[in-house]
């Protein structure tokens, strides 16, 4: 009896009318069992009911019993990056794709012999991506279980596999879990958080929207440029805007052509060759400025994009300032024998914020854009005269009139980039999210089977403004 009580509660059968009281009763009685006579058990426990006399009747009851009492405490709970892709952006080791994470987590008081499914919710958090993720069974449990029982705290090791971060742009990786045994819930636990730069748009633009060779630009077809090294400026100041800052016509005696932009390049080393200290960098897809929208010009030494490895740029000394840098884009013109080349188009494309159209000029932040173009010819490159179609650097956001003004006559001249000439016609033109700048072909001319003519366009942001576009496309007709 000190493990067993039966409580009893006699009532009327029949309450109503008062004249049938007192005749019949009913009795309903409670069995109640003191847990301290059970221990945890996988074998099935029965109590058994039976009313003996004039009237019979029996009743029986089927549990099992584990000792659990409140909910269970994560005490350890820790997440890494068990297989990710990375991909070099700008000199930075960036993390695309659909990123695997492994997870340990140490569970207390979970019970002896049943649980409840699931055991441990997961959810990783990239930026706005939420990816959740439930242990429903118990395959994962490396310590603290036998084959019949949870002998300990559980470990659990698993592995949580991102959504797809192609449109993510993100520096930390978080993950929270919510343990539960068959009582109730832990409380939510946070793991330490990863550094890491996740930028899926960044390798898109990369590897889809850029060309990875060559373009070949074609009457009135709308082509993307591929990113080619911009150089550094020689600094000529005739340009009346301001400051031209156009490099010199090749570098190292050849076609910038030659040197595609290679994105493993450290943008503040001085000392590297090519020398990348004036380039943009990319970031969450776009060519940007340092600006005080921060998703560039960081130091990235804290920042993973393996388990163990961390990036070794360190891009925080490159200040907001009035200073400039600058990305080139190239194409190759299409062959054309017989019609004439006379129009052409540059398009900036998903600017942000638009900029000022002043005197036809397009500014940002009350800095002129510098937007240089020139044509050249493969078989003389550098500018000789009006025999080739090479030009020197023509200021595609400049207009004007007289000697200043590009025309057939000086497109060519000075040979010794000492002087650069305005080719804007009619107006900068923001459209959509775009702006354009149509510009002058001084000398119009067509492309045979044997030549090799290009574009170059060279784009430059000072450092000290908000400004960001994802590519340019040219169109020549």
């Amino acid at each position: 009896t000190n493990y067993l009580n039966i409580s009893s509660y006699v009532y009327e059968a029949y309450p109503t009318p008062v004249q049938n009281t007192g005749f019949y009763l009913n009795t309903s009685n409670t069995v109640t069992l003191i847990s301290s006579i059970f221990v945890p058990s996988p074998t099935q426990y029965t109590v058994a009911t039976q009313q003996t006399g004039t009237y019979t009747a029996s009743n029986s009851f089927n549990f099992y019993y584990d000792a659990v009492s409140g909910a269970p405490v994560i005490t350890t709970f820790n997440e890494n990056m068990y297989s990710v892709s990375s991909f070099a952006v700008s000199g930075v080791n960036i993390v695309f794709g659909t990123p695997i994470f492994g997870v340990s987590t140490i569970i207390n008081n979970m019970g002896k012999f049943f649980y409840t499914s699931p055991l441990l919710d997961l959810s990783l958090t990239i930026s706005s991506l939420t990816t959740n993720s439930s242990e429903t069974t118990l395959a994962n449990i490396t310590t603290g279980s036998s084959p019949s029982s949870f002998t300990g705290p559980l470990t659990l090791n698993t592995r949580v596999t991102s959504g797809n971060v192609a449109a993510i742009y993100a520096s930390t990786i978080s993950m929270t879990a919510l343990a539960h045994n068959i009582a109730a819930n832990s409380g939510t636990s946070n793991a330490n958080n990863i550094l890491a730069i996740v930028d899926g748009p960044s390798y898109a633009l990369l590897t889809s929207t850029l060309p990875s060779s060559e373009p070949i630009a074609t009457s009135n077809v709308v082509t993307t440029g591929a990113r080619v090294y911009a150089g550094t400026t020689v600094g000529s100041d005739s340009n009346p805007g301001g400051t031209c800052n156009v490099p010199a016509f090749l570098y190292s005696g050849l076609a910038y052509a030659s040197t595609f932009y290679n994105n493993t390049w450290n943008i503040s080393d001085a000392g590297a060759t090519p020398n990348a200290t004036q380039e943009l960098q990319v970031g969450s897809g776009k060519f940007r400025t340092r600006g005080t929208t921060r998703r560039a010009y960081l130091d990235y030494t804290s920042f993973y994009y393996t388990q163990t490895l961390q990036n070794t740029v360190n891009y925080s000394g490159i200040l907001a300032n009035s200073n400039f840098r600058y990305a080139m884009f190239e194409w190759k013109v299409g062959t054309q024998p017989s019609a004439v080349y006379s129009n052409l188009r540059f398009t900036l494309k998903n600017v942000v914020p638009q900029p000022t159209i002043t005197a036809n000029l397009a500014y940002v932040g009350g800095a002129l854009l510098r937007v240089f173009y020139r044509l050249e010819d493969g078989s003389s490159p550098s500018p000789t005269d009006a025999s080739k179609v090479t030009s020197i650097w023509i200021d595609a956001n400049n207009a004007g009139s007289g000697t200043l003004a590009v025309n057939s006559a000086n497109y060519f001249t000075p040979t010794d980039n000492s002087l650069t000439r305005l080719g804007l016609v009619g107006a900068a033109t923001n459209s959509g999210s775009d702006t354009y700048f149509n510009v002058s072909i001084p000398s119009p001319f067509t492309v045979s089977s044997s030549q090799t003519i290009r574009l170059y366009l060279r784009v430059g942001l000072p450092m000290n403004i908000d400004f960001e576009f994802s590519h340019v496309t040219a169109t020549i007709s």
